[in-house]
């Protein structure tokens, strides 16, 4: 199947080794070659585009005026270019192809290398047979009852956002909405078995609990880290396997415990002595997986203070378990949130090596690593997701090599869902301060002209990562078009509701805007909706989710 000849290819190469070309293997299905075309017109559009640079760059006027088409925001325009652009970007760039052109051909790139990986991957996902608990196979996604829109005929996620206004306009509201990118999840999951292929991911749904997400990941194999009775019952009710669970909380109360074992989930997490007489009690046949604390002093959210058992404290643990006559079967950790050095996983690996050698020497069969969370979920974070891979697969290849058996796992979040949320807030209110003095910044033409503006959404809602979440970085801008000769302000931007905390930026410099007008926040799907509130009765932000055609199909074969 595809994604495991994906995978065998990426461990070849990082092994020095010559690897297997693409060939007929992938590029031609039911013989039929679906990659030259897809090339040849690149290549036409490259020559095209050439031309147009040197003649003077008679291009669109939406790229000659300055404007911004498509509600394209300041920062992409110094952002780096997709993974799998990369090598485009760098070929032109050597061509002395200009950013503006270079850039183009690289998002073109990438939606061409998405529409090759989604024709390929159709078949594999087809060929997943994973069984329900009464032995049927598990359904696939139908449009009836999905609460997808599926985008086919050409239509984008913009074009869907437009609608939405529309709509929302044409019913007297002006609530704010999540749009949810299916494909998003679609090609991180992609990236994520190349890279890793060894590491199964269990998506920690603590996250971002969105039945659509769920759904998605569970049909691209993906098991789920759940953290209580109420996240194993959504999981269980969405038709995901009890084997594919993990009860990943250490502190867990008894009746959760007991809801676990009446519906099969039997894989769980401890770290102390009173845990394991609890799980004696309740669920004497789980089997357990021991986490230990590691060092994550490199990282953003800091978990060791109150999980994880100390190295000092293992035999210790390990010897109540055998007493309690209870199955232990791995060892699982987490380096911490916002994690800033990849190598912070060499030394928990290694750790992990240890508590396994002390528990074999007990007699335990031991199995399951689990290697946590702490994977980003944006491109332009300070540490790659390549860099993390390169330095998990090297450590995994050290401590725990494949013929010793041992399955590995991992419980991403924010790596998954991330970037694939844009969020849509309203302008609800209006102050403009004309008497305001400050230091001029540059891109101000009036600096004694102070604008706020106040949404309908804000840090009791879906941007209360900037209360919790201190690795998070949001940026607003319009939905709308915006002139590059349109006056910027300094701008300040409040949530909702009546507490003055309730501030999302003070440090904006946008055009001015006008009541009823939609900024958008793109990154917003990683412990957004799971954490917000309708605190002074505004509601909470709705979520839509959008699929591409040709991942739809890929993702339900049968329809």
């Amino acid at each position: 199947m595809f994604v495991e000849w994906m995978a065998e290819q990426s461990r070849v190469k990082r092994a020095g080794l010559r690897t297997q070309p693409w060939g007929d293997t992938v590029f031609k299905i039911r013989g039929e070659d679906v990659l030259s075309p897809i090339l040849t017109t690149w290549g036409r559009l490259l020559r095209k585009s050439l031309t147009q640079e040197q003649s003077g760059g008679n291009g669109p006027k939406c790229q000659r005026d300055g404007v911004f088409r498509g509600a394209v925001p300041p920062s992409a325009r110094n952002s780096k270019c997709p993974a799998s652009s990369t090598a485009v970007s760098g070929m032109l760039a050597s061509s002395h192809v200009s950013v503006k052109i270079a850039t183009q051909l690289s998002v073109l790139f990438e939606t061409i290398l998405s529409h090759i990986l989604s024709i390929l991957l159709k078949s594999d996902l087809a060929s997943r047979k994973r069984l329900a608990p009464n032995g049927n196979c598990k359904k696939d996604f139908s449009e009836k009852n999905s609460g997808i829109e599926i985008l086919d005929n050409g239509r984008t996620m913009n074009d869907f956002i437009d609608d939405m206004i529309t709509e929302l306009g044409s019913k007297d509201s002006e609530e704010p909405f999540f749009v949810a990118s299916l494909d998003s999840l679609y090609i991180r999951h992609l990236r994520w078995v190349t890279e890793l292929p060894r590491v199964k991911p269990f998506y920690a749904v603590k996250c971002n609990n969105t039945p659509t997400v769920l759904k998605t990941l569970s049909a691209l194999g993906t098991g789920f880290d759940c953290s209580s009775k109420n996240e194993i019952e959504l999981a269980l009710s969405l038709g995901v396997t009890s084997d594919d669970i993990i009860y990943a909380h250490t502190t867990k109360p008894l009746s959760h415990i007991k809801y676990a074992y009446s519906h099969g989930v039997n894989t769980m997490t401890f770290d102390n002595e009173d845990e394991l007489r609890k799980i004696s009690l309740c669920h004497s046949k789980a089997k357990l997986v021991l986490r230990i604390s590691v060092d994550d002093s490199k990282s953003a959210v800091r978990l060791s203070s109150k999980f994880g058992a100390k190295m000092e404290t293992v035999r210790k643990l390990l010897e109540r378990a055998k007493e309690l006559d209870l199955e232990v079967v791995g060892v699982s950790f987490h380096v911490g949130s916002g994690c800033t050095e990849s190598l912070a996983f060499k030394q928990a690996i290694a750790d992990a090596r240890q508590a396994f050698d002390i528990a074999n020497l007990l007699g335990f069969q031991m199995n399951l690593l689990d290697i946590g969370g702490g994977f980003s979920g944006r491109d332009d974070y300070q540490v790659t997701f390549e860099k993390f891979s390169g330095d998990i697969n090297a450590a995994l290849e050290e401590y725990f090599p494949p013929e010793g058996g041992v399955r590995v796992i991992a419980e991403p979040g924010r790596y998954h869902v991330d970037s694939a949320f844009t969020l849509l807030v309203n302008v609800i209110a209006k102050r403009v301060i004309t008497d305001h003095v400050d230091e001029h910044r540059e891109g101000e033409e009036n600096p004694n002209k102070l604008m706020m503006y106040y949404v309908n959404d804000g840090v009791y809602g879906s941007i209360n990562c900037l209360i919790n979440d201190p690795t998070h970085k949001i940026e607003l801008y319009p939905h709308r078009e915006v002139a590059s000769c349109e006056q910027r302000y300094k701008t300040v931007i409040w949530g909702p509701t009546c507490d003055s905390t309730d501030k999302i930026s003070d440090r904006s410099c946008l055009p001015e805007l006008h009541i009823g007008d939609w900024l958008r926040v793109d990154n917003m799907g990683a412990y957004s909706a799971s954490i917000s509130s309708d605190f002074n009765g505004f509601e909470k932000a709705h979520i839509y989710s959008v699929v591409t055609a040709e991942t739809w199909h890929s993702l339900n074969p049968s329809g």
